[in-house]
């Protein structure tokens, strides 16, 4: 394995020695996905972006696995969704959304965990990066007559400028 893959290839042996099996390339599937998933979740405690770069580094090996002749079955090639997992994380539902924004508090930190989750919730930003985020990284524009606000900057495990829309929701909190 590529140094690039080599943090996957340990995280698929950990999986290896976790579900008591190896992991054998004929096997790679939707199912194995599935699996993968819920342990990257359940037991190394990753988020989205984390698992679907693990997932396209499986299917970067198991494309080469194919042109090479390792492989001749294509089930593993079908999309694989996050939501398809059966983990105990999901996403808020609007009611629960509606429960965060309804918080009231006089006590100054609170608000402030508050208003940085509900900012946090609708950005999309990691923890790291929202802790770094200032003044200087908000820009507005006017686009046909509407003002745009938007976040630009380096997210913490990325490499290049990322630009992030405001909501109009999180720029009224």
């Amino acid at each position: 394995f590529p140094v690039t893959i080599s943090p996957v290839r340990d995280q698929v042996e950990s999986f290896e020695i976790y579900r008591g099996k190896p992991v054998q390339v004929d096997h790679v599937n939707k199912d194995f996905y599935l699996e993968f998933i819920e342990y990257l979740i359940e037991e190394q405690d990753n988020v989205n972006k984390t698992i679907l770069r693990k997932l396209k580094t499986i299917r970067t090996v198991m494309n080469y696995a194919v042109e090479e002749g390792m492989v001749n079955h294509i089930q593993w090639k079908r999309r694989v969704d996050l939501k398809d997992s059966k983990t105990s994380r999901v996403p808020l539902n609007a009611q629960e959304r509606d429960l965060v924004w309804s918080y009231s508090t006089t006590d100054l930190v609170k608000r402030r965990v508050v208003d940085a989750f509900i900012f946090d919730m609708y950005s999309g930003l990691r923890y790291e990066d929202l802790r770094k985020l200032s003044s200087s990284h908000i820009f507005t524009d006017v686009i046909d007559g509407v003002e745009i606000c938007y976040i630009n900057m380096t997210a913490t495990k990325g490499v290049t400028q990322a630009t992030i829309p405001v909501l109009d929701i999180v720029s009224l909190s």
